[in-house]
């Protein structure tokens, strides 16, 4: 193919690479003896099958409204969205109505709502602060479109490094890197922050 007839894909086109997740779960799926925690399988015979099963025939049963075998709303089913809420509010220890349904989106899996979280917040070329270690399908993620990781530094126990964190913040300021920082999804500074509030 010459130069010229090649297609000309956009910036994110250009970023992408077969992903990692994708060849860890097809080694997972040729290998029955394997359990691949990295592909996010479980150990089949720990699978519900008979629960499953159950579920399927009432959804099928004569009579049964075919509308749950369609295709649902964008943001999630108005039902299964109310429950949520429902169960949020008493996790959280709230009343009941504490938490909006309206305000829900349901997606099919964490990498979805990561992925949209970072296209709402997040410009190519901004910076997201991630935990150490991170998730490497969201690494991933963020490379592609167009975006950098930066580790937020641990100490020996685990936790946030508030000390080496402001000298960090203090290098970043100086160089206007804390204008890129967009997004900071992580469970150390939320740690840290509810360590700093008792």
């Amino acid at each position: 193919m010459s130069e010229s007839s090649r297609p000309v894909f956009s910036s994110l086109g250009q970023r992408a690479s077969p992903p990692i997740i994708a060849r860890l779960m097809t080694a997972a799926l040729e290998n029955p003896r394997l359990l691949s925690l990295a592909a996010g399988f479980t150990d089949n015979v720990t699978l519900p099958v008979e629960s499953f099963g159950e579920a399927v025939a009432a959804l099928t049963a004569p009579g049964a409204s075919p509308e749950l075998l369609q295709y649902g709303t964008n943001q999630g089913r108005p039902r299964l969205r109310q429950l949520l809420a429902e169960r949020l509010a008493r996790e959280e220890g709230r009343a009941p109505d504490w938490a909006d349904p309206s305000r829900m989106l349901v997606t099919t899996g964490s990498q979805q709502a990561l992925y949209l979280a970072m296209q709402v917040l997040c410009d190519p070329g901004d910076i997201v602060l991630v935990d150490r270690p991170s998730y490497f399908v969201f690494l991933e993620m963020l490379r592609g479109l167009g975006l950098e990781a930066r580790s937020l530094p641990v100490a020996a126990d685990g936790r946030l490094d508030l000390a080496a964190l402001e000298t960090r913040l203090g290098a970043w300021l100086r160089t206007g890197d804390t204008q890129r920082i967009k997004a900071v999804p992580c469970r150390l500074l939320l740690q840290s922050v509810r360590a700093l509030a008792r």
